[in-house]
């Protein structure tokens, strides 16, 4: 196992790690929203670019995101903020 890890850690490039998180770091990546889609797009050229298969997988999903929410108990009159 020990000589995998060396020869895992021996052909990792920095360099290339770098550039990657550098670019992650600069977009914002809401679901549903353009960074996402970017990305993906990101992720699909680089595979590419190593000559690897790509195949995109896109769905509707529906997403909400509430203002406000609470909790009441049935029967009660009790409530609490969420």
């Amino acid at each position: 196992m020990k000589q995998l890890t060396d020869r895992m850690k021996h052909n990792v490039d920095r360099q290339a790690l770098r550039r990657h998180l550098d670019w992650f770091a600069g977009v914002r990546r809401d679901t549903g929203g353009s960074g996402e889609q970017q990305a993906a797009r990101y992720i699909e050229a680089e595979l590419t670019g190593l000559g690897l298969p790509v195949l995109m997988h896109e769905f509707d999903a529906w997403l909400s995101f509430p203002r406000a929410a609470s909790l009441q108990l049935a029967g009660s009159s009790d409530s609490f903020e969420c």
